[in-house]
C-alpha cells in the first residue's frame, strides 16, 4: 500500500518547496507562482503593470488584456530543475466586439518512484498539475479593470485536489506619458476537493502593486513590483546561518530589520527597447537572492536577464533566471499574430523559385 508520507518524501526529493522560497510550501498549487513566460522571468518573475500587445501579460494582471492582443497566440516553455517542466499557452480572441483571454498552464514533475514506509519500491507515478483560465477586461478613460476565473487540478499518485480561483486587477494609464500603475489580487479562491479528508489546503494568494515607466528620450523602461503585500513578515532567519558572535564567543541570533523586510517585497526590472523588433531585459528579485543563496555565496541568485527578437509576425523570446546558486533555468516563449497573413511572393518570382 502506498503511504502518503512516502509519497511526499519522494516529491520533495525531486522538487523542493524551497524552489518557491520560504513563502512557498504553505499553500497548494504553488506552481502558479513560477514565471509564466520569458519576459516575466527576465524582469525578476513579478510584474503587474505592463500594457500593450504582449498577450502573455494578462496572465499576471487581467486588466492588461486589450484589443491590441486580438488573435495573438503565446506558447511558453520552462524546463526546471530535476527534470521538472512547465508549459503554458495563451490566446486573445475577439468575440462579439470584445477581447477575451484564454490560458492553459501545465506542470509536469516527471516519473517518480512510489515506495512504502520501509523504502521498498512498489512502482512509479507521474505527478502533474494544471490550470485553465478565462479573462475579460474593460477600459474606462485612464483606467482599466479585469478579472480571470481559473480552474486548477493537482494529481500526486492517488491524491487529487481541485480548486477555483480568480485574479482581480486594475490599472492606471497616464494620459500623456508611457506610465502605468497596476494592482492585482492573484489566486483568490478555495480548494473545493482536497487531497484527503484531513487536508486543509489553501490557494497561493498574492497581492501585488507595481509601476512601469518608459523614459521620454531614452529607449529604457523601468519596472518596480511589490509582492506579498497581504503579509508583512516574509523574512526567514535560518537558525543555522543567522547569528553572530559576541565578545565571549557566544552566538547572538540576528534580528529582523525593517529595511530588509521591505526589500524582500520588491522586484526590479528594466527593458532596453532598441527597436520594435529587438530588446534586452534584466531583473532582480531580492527575496529570491536572500533565500536561495548559501552561507558562503549567493552567486547570481535573484538575477535574471533575457531578450526578444521579432521576425515578421513571430516574436522569439528567451530568458535565464537564477533561482539557486547551482545555476539558472532557461525560459523560452514564442508569440505570433494569427490574424496577420504572411505576404506571398509575386507570381513571377514564385515561378522562378
Amino acid at each position: 500500500m502506498h503511504l502518503k508520507k512516502s509519497l511526499l518524501v519522494s516529491l520533495l526529493a525531486v522538487f523542493p518547496m524551497a524552489v518557491f522560497s520560504q513563502i512557498g510550501g504553505r499553500t497548494s498549487f504553488d506552481f502558479l507562482r513560477l514565471s509564466p513566460n520569458a519576459r516575466m522571468a527576465a524582469l525578476g518573475g513579478e510584474n503587474v503593470s505592463l500594457y500593450g500587445r504582449d498577450v502573455n501579460t494578462f496572465l499576471y494582471n487581467p486588466a492588461s488584456l486589450n484589443e491590441e492582443m486580438d488573435k495573438q497566440l503565446g506558447v511558453n516553455y520552462l524546463p526546471f530543475y530535476g527534470g521538472v517542466k512547465k508549459a503554458s499557452m495563451v490566446y486573445a480572441a475577439p468575440i462579439r466586439g470584445n477581447t477575451w483571454g484564454f490560458a492553459v498552464d501545465f506542470m509536469d514533475y516527471g516519473e517518480q518512484a512510489s515506495t512504502e514506509i520501509n523504502g521498498v519500491q512498489t512502482g512509479t507515478f507521474h505527478p502533474r498539475e494544471y490550470a485553465m483560465s478565462v479573462t475579460r477586461s474593460h477600459r474606462i478613460g485612464h483606467y482599466s479593470v479585469g478579472g480571470s476565473f481559473r480552474f486548477a487540478g493537482s494529481h500526486f499518485e492517488s491524491y487529487n485536489a481541485f480548486a477555483a480561483m480568480a485574479d482581480i486587477g486594475g490599472m492606471f494609464h497616464h494620459p500623456k506619458r508611457d506610465f502605468q500603475v497596476g494592482l492585482v489580487f492573484r489566486n483568490v479562491g478555495f480548494v473545493f476537493d482536497d487531497y484527503s479528508k484531513t487536508s486543509s489546503s489553501n490557494t497561493p494568494l498574492d497581492v501585488q502593486l507595481g509601476l512601469s515607466y518608459k523614459l521620454e528620450h531614452l529607449p529604457l523602461r523601468f519596472n518596480l513590483t511589490a509582492h506579498n503585500l497581504h503579509r508583512w513578515d516574509i523574512q526567514y532567519l535560518d537558525p543555522n546561518r543567522s547569528f553572530s558572535f559576541d565578545s565571549d564567543g557566544e552566538k547572538v541570533p540576528d534580528e529582523k530589520s525593517v529595511t530588509e523586510q521591505i526589500a524582500r517585497h520588491l522586484v526590479f526590472g528594466a527593458e532596453f527597447d532598441f527597436s520594435d523588433n529587438f530588446n534586452l531585459r534584466m531583473g532582480y528579485n531580492h527575496l529570491r537572492r536572500k533565500e536561495m543563496g548559501v552561507a558562503s555565496t549567493s552567486a547570481m541568485s535573484g538575477f535574471s536577464f533575457g531578450g526578444m527578437l521579432r521576425i515578421k509576425r513571430f516574436n522569439f523570446e528567451y530568458s535565464r533566471a537564477f533561482y539557486y546558486v547551482a545555476g539558472g533555468v532557461n525560459v523560452l516563449s514564442l508569440t505570433m499574430n494569427l490574424g496577420e497573413q504572411i505576404k506571398s511572393k509575386p507570381k513571377k518570382e514564385a515561378e522562378k523559385s
